[in-house]
């Protein structure tokens, strides 16, 4: 009840080359969105509505081929506006019994300029600076006066130096990188009340080092080490989408991450059952500190707040093979184990909605004009609290789609697909309930 929702997506991209170097470029992006909110367990709503409306424009000029071919400038810039707007006329959701109104709109400039030197014919050198400016204007057009609940903004100064440095004919490639990210916000009341932020100023220096080792012409090793942040975005902060809330109490995400991954290639243009295969195997680890978690607020939300120590360690597997000329299959798995180490009440139990098993395998036949495709998705069994409830775990959840895509004529794409083929039903990992089976009609046209 109250799942439908209407979609309209727009891009492109428009590029000017001037002379035999220059190249200017301005892509953008339109998005809006209108549906309607069911709510969670025992509250739900048959009137509840979310609206998402999102302009991107991004202009960009790139320079290649300065100093004798050895240096590449660029400079971009981008702007977005981002306008969400809940509406619950009988506060069934928030269990209020009051006319929800919630907008959310934000809005955002940045700009950037980097250069790439090639301070050798082994080694290149980047560095990249970039200046963000963000604003959140918050209002609750349901409240019987002043409609303004307050404004937030945001300005992000950041600056990266990476190294890129090959050895033995590219054989073995070294990547280190320095970033020095500061930011400082503020937070103006608006004539409504009722939400007071602390958004204080800080900044922080991060490194990591990545290889790539090609030990044979079909093998190869790499890796990544280094510390990271994130900051909140704005709707993590403020966004209300009925069921899922944002905390302006957030602070930013922090931490340190490693992988280490071995892949194998091989290739048989002609002859033979496999034509080509790609297998690769990654171990990971991230240690974050302040993890930004959607956690149950209530029966009938859930709400993003800090975890203050977690570690996730896993491993994933992929494979990708050509199977004569017709046939491509595909495969992911990854198990991982994402612990609570906060040392509170909750220390050692599973992170909510983080699944420790997740498997999706893909085929395809070409068949006729046109080619038939599966995919399988597997999602294990999650915890939906912290305190890992065993009843109230979601059960695991498998899902088949089934379709077939086929060139009509030059530039015309045409494509059936049939969803969730076993009508099963289930939920998504915040308990959002998710459509049955479900039939799509696509016609793409390029020209």
């Amino acid at each position: 009840v109250n799942n439908d929702f209407r979609r309209g997506h727009m891009s492109g991209r428009f590029t000017v080359k001037g002379g035999p170097r220059a190249r200017f470029s301005l892509a953008t992006d339109l998005f809006a969105r209108d549906q309607g909110v069911p709510g969670l367990d025992c509250c739900l709503s048959p009137r509840a509505r979310f609206t998402t409306t999102r302009l991107l424009l991004r202009p960009e000029l790139e320079v290649p081929g300065l100093a004798g071919g050895r240096l590449l400038a660029k400079v971009a810039a981008d702007y977005t506006r981002y306008r969400e707007e809940f509406d619950d006329p009988r506060g069934l959701i928030s269990l209020s019994g009051k006319n929800v109104d919630d907008i959310t709109l934000t809005e955002s400039f940045g700009a950037e300029a980097g250069l790439v030197v090639a301070a050798s014919a082994r080694q290149a050198v980047s560095i990249l600076a970039s200046r963000r400016q963000e604003t959140a204007d918050l209002e609750d057009r349901a409240l019987p006066g002043p409609s303004g609940r307050g404004t937030a903004s945001r300005r992000t100064i950041t600056v990266t130096l990476e190294d890129q440095i090959s050895f033995g004919s590219d054989r073995l490639v070294i990547n280190p990188s320095l970033r020095h990210e500061s930011y400082d916000s503020a937070f103006r009341p608006g004539p409504a009340g009722g939400l007071v932020v602390d958004l204080p100023a800080d900044r922080r220096t991060t490194g990591k080092v990545g290889f790539r080792l090609r030990a044979t012409d079909a093998l190869t090793i790499k890796g990544n080490f280094g510390r990271f942040l994130r900051l909140p975005d704005f709707i993590e902060l403020f966004g209300n989408r009925g069921s899922v809330l944002g905390n302006p109490a957030l602070r930013p995400e922090s931490g340190r991450s490693l992988d280490l991954g071995v892949a194998f290639a091989a290739r048989r243009p002609s002859g033979g059952l496999i034509r080509q295969a790609h297998i690769e195997a990654t171990l990971f680890e991230t240690v974050a500190e302040d993890l930004i978690q959607f956690v149950p607020n209530s029966q009938n939300t859930v709400v993003a707040r800090n975890i203050d120590r977690a570690r996730i360690r896993g491993v994933e597997l992929s494979l990708a093979v050509l199977l004569g000329p017709r046939f491509t299959g595909s495969l992911n798995a990854t198990h991982q184990r994402p612990v609570d180490t906060s040392g509170r009440y909750t220390d050692g139990k599973i992170l909510p909605v983080r699944p420790q098993d997740e498997v999706s395998a893909g085929a395809a036949l070409d068949l006729g004009p046109g080619r038939v495709f599966y995919d399988f998705t597997y999602v294990g069994r999650n915890f939906v609290d912290q305190p890992n409830t065993p009843s109230a775990a979601l059960p695991a959840r498998y899902l088949h789609d089934l379709g077939y895509r086929a060139r009509l004529r030059r530039g015309l794409l045409a494509t059936f697909e049939i969803k969730n083929l076993a009508d099963e039903k289930t939920y998504d990992l915040a308990r959002f309930p998710l459509p049955g089976r479900s039939v799509h009609g696509r016609l793409s046209w390029d020209f």
